[in-house]
């Protein structure tokens, strides 16, 4: 698959491209970004966030961020690990998703979701 760049501070550059790994990365990070309910065509669309913003509950999360990925990112069949840093300090959770079956391939993503 190929897909628009979308950098780090979300900005979008419409001449930069990217495919493979980066762009499966890419896909995760937005999806995990997106509070489910925001997309309106998709209510369903993207990670419930009680467990996350309102109540931390790190089982809780970590189910939901699996349901998440498996039910909306086609080609994610399975994740080996979740590991989770909260950091309230500077307002993020930092995620890594270990042993990520897609595309008949193994991927280490790491995401960080704001919780501001």
């Amino acid at each position: 698959m190929r897909d628009i760049l979308i950098d780090e501070n979300w900005e979008i550059d419409p001449f930069a491209t990217m495919e493979g790994p980066d762009e499966l990365t890419q896909a995760i990070r937005v999806l995990l970004n997106t509070e489910q309910g925001d997309f309106p065509i998709e209510p369903r669309m993207g990670l419930p966030m009680e467990n996350i913003l309102y109540n931390f509950n790190e089982q809780y999360a970590k189910v939901d961020l699996e349901e998440a990925l498996l039910l909306h990112e086609p080609r994610v069949t399975g994740i080996d690990e979740i590991t989770m840093t909260l950091n309230p300090p500077i307002g993020h959770l930092g995620i890594e998703l270990i042993g990520i079956q897609a595309d008949l391939e193994t991927h280490n993503v790491e995401v960080a979701i704001d919780v501001e």
